[in-house]
């Protein structure tokens, strides 16, 4: 029943949790009307539209067929999680590029296609660039990490990947072991590392990545765990809080991120945004509500 009136309200319980220390849900969010002049580009397996999305892609490419739809809502789902109803970045301009569908997974020679267009596609606007990568690989790929530190140093770009959900130390992956990348792990609700994500020295921070709320390639709404929903909850923030200090280089952002954007918990390095801190009487109404409720009923019943 509480999932039904969570559903209905548009609430993520993803992104109230990062605004707040406390576990108790104060139903409050932050300002999410930012990302203007920043442009996201999701390399995963493409976009359906959905009534609870917003209409800020502003371009479409597939790399692995003719279909641009996403026909298995990953990309769906890892968009959702940057800009729409239950997205983090309200005014980011997003550009998906869909390079696995459900007959052929990710692999190092579609991912360099669409590197390789966001690449010259960043080189040609004058936006700051992100991107995303919900993927990852068994084991080190040179030629992907090649591609993406030259993308990192040329193009002044973010890179957001997905530590990946093997248990396993992140630093023996690519991309999640690149040190220039923002390498992001899962956490659960109670802020403890899920036993699926990746770890180790090479992952940044963690977010939640278990049973998180996000739109298919329906007319709703679904669910889904993974550090592939982790990734895209950063990205967004990234880009809020780029659009908030344009002067600043990939480098510099970074590093702003880092200072003020992480707090420590169960011994994790954790998304934390410091906004919209927890309202004590979001905690004491309900309880003074029912006390005086039952106090009421207990004197009717006492006549």
């Amino acid at each position: 029943y509480l999932i039904i009136i969570i559903v209905r309200s548009e609430y993520s319980w993803s992104i109230d949790r990062i605004n707040q220390k406390s576990i108790i849900p104060d139903f409050q969010i932050f300002n999410k009307n930012y990302g203007d002049n920043v442009t996201v580009y999701v390399i995963d397996s493409g976009f359906t539209d959905n009534v609870l999305s917003f209409d800020n892609i502003i371009l479409e490419k597939s790399f692995i067929d003719d279909n641009l739809k996403d026909t298995i809502g990953h990309g769906t789902h890892v968009i959702s999680m940057i800009s729409s109803k239950y997205g983090v970045s309200n005014n980011v301009q997003i550009v998906s590029l869909k390079v696995f569908n459900n007959t052929h997974p990710s692999d190092e020679y579609h991912l360099i296609d669409a590197l390789n267009f966001a690449k010259q596609h960043c080189s040609n606007n004058s936006r700051k660039c992100i991107i995303n990568l919900s993927l990852g690989f068994d084991g080190i790929t040179p030629v992907i990490d090649t591609m993406l530190e030259d993308i990192y140093n040329y193009n002044d770009a973010i890179i957001v990947v997905s530590a990946g959900n093997s248990n396993l130390d992140a630093c023996t992956r690519s991309p999640s072991h690149l040190d220039f990348t923002i390498t992001v792990g899962s956490i659960n609700y109670l802020d403890f590392k899920s036993s699926f994500s990746n770890y180790g020295s090479c992952v940044d921070l963690y977010t939640y990545g278990e049973f998180v709320p996000g739109v298919n390639k329906g007319s709703g709404i679904t669910f889904m765990s993974g550090t592939s929903m982790s990734a895209p909850i950063v990205t967004g923030i990234v880009a809020n809080l780029w659009s908030k200090n344009s002067n600043l280089n990939n480098n510099q952002l970074k590093q702003l991120f880092y200072d003020n954007y992480i707090t420590e918990r169960n011994n994790l390095d954790i998304l934390y945004t410091n906004e919209n801190e927890l309202n004590i009487l979001w905690v004491f109404l309900p309880i003074s509500a029912s006390f005086f409720f039952f106090s009421f009923l207990k004197c009717l019943l006492c006549k």
